[in-house]
């Protein structure tokens, strides 16, 4: 799913996903057109993220 579907259903604000990717939290695919590509498996991870008390980003 491309990052504003992401945004959605993770609840997480697209620039946030972008910043988790550059902190190297995330690594989203990408489609041949180079638009990032969210499987469920980052979402599970962003969700994490989100919800651990711990992590500065979160």
């Amino acid at each position: 799913m491309r990052i504003g579907e992401a945004s959605k259903v993770s609840g997480v604000s697209a620039r946030s996903l972008r910043h988790y990717e550059d902190e190297g939290l995330i690594v989203p695919g990408r489609f041949s057109n180079g638009f990032r590509d969210y499987c469920q498996s980052t979402i599970d991870r962003v969700l994490t993220i989100r919800c651990n008390p711990d992590c500065p980003c979160g």
